[in-house]
């Protein structure tokens, strides 16, 4: 048995085992499309998956990362209410290397939520890592009480 194999096999149990916990390999795969060799710059350091500024059952901001190709990601930030329900604030498309990217809105709920203070803007910096995705000076745009509500880490739901 090759270790490629034995890798493979290795990767899969524990898998199994976090699945069984109710966790996921996801946050840390590298499924950017990049090179993958040290040093190198192409691609974001990304997983599509669900990412979140709060606890489940409170009110709080999500985003929802669909695909992610390379340096180009696509997503949507969205807003979990009190009650349960959800809403979608805006689409988006990023393009990025690495740890830095730059998004714009794509789609914009209208009428405006009252949670999206002001059309965000054309251009949004944007910060990514394993498991976690921060939008700079998003203050300017939700209605959050901290720029740490602009930061958001990998959740198994929204």
């Amino acid at each position: 048995m090759t270790n490629r194999w034995l890798g493979a096999l290795v990767l899969a149990a524990l898998a199994v085992g976090l699945a069984s916990l109710g966790l996921s390999l996801a946050p840390l795969i590298d499924n950017s499309g990049g090179s993958g060799a040290p040093g190198s710059t192409d691609g974001v350091d990304l997983v599509p998956g669900i990412y979140s500024d709060g606890p489940n059952g409170q009110p709080h901001f999500y985003v929802i990362i669909d695909h992610v190709r390379g340096q180009q990601f696509t997503g949507s930030m969205n807003i979990r209410y009190e009650d349960g329900q959800a809403a979608v604030l805006f689409d988006f498309v990023a393009q990025g290397v690495r740890s830095d990217a730059t998004a714009r809105a794509t789609t914009v709920a209208e009428p405006p939520p009252d949670e999206l203070t002001a059309r965000p803007p054309s251009s949004m910096s944007v910060t990514v890592g394993m498991g976690q995705i921060a939008f700079g000076e998003c203050s300017s745009y939700l209605q959050v009480q901290s720029p740490s509500e602009c930061r958001f880490k990998a959740s198994r739901g929204a």
